[in-house]
């Protein structure tokens, strides 16, 4: 029972850094890719002709 206790009284500052550190990872790689997007994002729709 003391597990789930824990579990439910940590402190808010906690579950920020978590988050912090979750979007420092994601935009670091973000900034490491050699690609700035995936290609399928920079592809223009092709016009048709009606």
């Amino acid at each position: 029972m003391t597990e789930v206790k824990d579990r439910v009284e940590r402190l808010p500052q906690h579950a920020e850094a978590h988050l912090s550190w979750a979007f420092i990872t994601l935009m670091t790689r973000r900034l490491a890719r050699k690609e700035p997007y995936p290609p399928s994002w920079t592809k223009k729709p092709q016009p048709t002709d009606s």
